[in-house]
């Protein structure tokens, strides 16, 4: 964790074959920095081929608060953009969200966003907070975004 936020691995080789490494090691490495919906699979199967010690970007991590609660689950900033997780912030929030696979849409009774669904979780990018849970979010000066 770099300390903008920014979590990234690095594999090295393994010059004498003495520990394997697959994907799910580097998946149960990254666990508790809350990416898991973030970790491409087929991008971790080539950091391993490869072994060359590079960086490997998985996403910005930032700690969430939603109306003044800290929860255990993370807003993630990937591609200019932050997410946050639909149901922990609107459990938090106080408000019933509903997911339509088929329209690939988040839908509260304040109103809808597009939803992304990664690794068995559903995000919506944090710019949708006040259109979905009648909040604003706002990423602070010390690496937290804040609902409220």
């Amino acid at each position: 964790m770099q300390p903008d936020k920014t979590l990234t691995y690095y594999v090295y080789p393994d010059g004498y074959h003495r520990e394997p490494l697959t994907v799910k090691d580097i998946e149960n490495k990254l666990a508790p920095y809350g990416v898991s919906a973030f970790v491409n699979e087929d991008q971790v199967r080539e950091a391993i081929e490869s072994s060359d010690g590079q960086p490997n970007y998985v996403a910005k991590v930032y700690d969430l608060y939603v109306k003044g609660t800290k929860l255990s689950d993370k807003a993630l900033g990937k591609d200019g953009a932050v997410y946050i997780p639909v149901m922990p912030v609107a459990n938090a929030a106080g408000v019933r969200a509903e997911w339509s696979p088929n329209w690939q849409q988040v839908r509260t009774k304040y109103g809808r966003a597009p939803g992304i669904s990664k690794g068995g979780s559903l995000y919506v990018n944090a710019n949708e907070a006040a259109a979905l849970f009648g909040l604003k979010g706002t990423l602070e000066d010390n690496g937290t975004y804040v609902i409220q």
